[in-house]
């Protein structure tokens, strides 16, 4: 128990500088290649933004002292909450307000297959287990293998086509987008 837990600190220690590594180069990396994302917002909103409204946004996040006191006052805003606002998705709008609305949602998207898929391995591992080498054994292996191999945005696809075509139940999920519809129906024509 004394080596687990051990293990356990050795292993949270390490991580400590490497998420201070893998923070520096997310922020750095951005800071350094070419153009700036002001340059991109520009492009993002379909029509030329002025001069002096660039020039303000400049002045507002480039505030001219060395990288590395940047990084660490951005890393005590992150630390206190404040992870700054959107220029994109809706602008001026606090990233944490956004995050309270998207978290929820992910949470639900990840949590709940998590359950159903940890419920029904264990329940056929079992079923496999105390029929080894039988054909429910060799059809556990086979499904395994498959749903294994195959690329999980392809099985939802295929998923989701044989549910509305042959089920009846047209469904886009709690967030009811319209692109999914249209990326399911360009994949099979025959649904449209």
């Amino acid at each position: 128990m004394v080596n687990l837990f051990r293990y356990i600190l050795k292993k949270i220690l390490a991580a400590i500088p490497l998420f201070f590594i893998i923070t520096f180069l997310v922020f750095v990396i951005p800071r350094y290649s070419p153009g700036s994302p002001l340059t991109h917002f520009q492009d993002l909103t379909g029509k030329p933004v002025p001069q002096a409204v660039i020039d303000a946004l400049v002045e507002k996040y480039d505030d001219g002292r060395p990288l590395i006191i940047q990084y660490f006052s951005y890393m005590g805003e992150v630390f206190t909450g404040n992870f700054g606002e959107t220029l994109t998705v809706a602008p001026g709008t606090p990233i944490i307000d956004i995050l309270k609305i998207i978290i929820p949602r992910t949470m639900e998207l990840t949590l709940i297959p998590f359950i159903l898929s940890s419920y029904v391995g264990i329940r056929l591992g079992i079923f496999a287990s105390k029929h080894h080498n039988k054909l429910g054994d060799a059809l556990i292996r086979l499904l395994s293998l498959v749903s294994t191999s195959m690329p999980i945005f392809w099985f939802a696809a295929l998923l989701k086509y044989f549910s509305g075509y042959y089920l009846q139940i047209w469904t886009n999920g709690v967030i009811d987008d319209q692109k999914s519809s249209y990326v399911i129906i360009s994949m099979f024509p025959c649904i449209s």
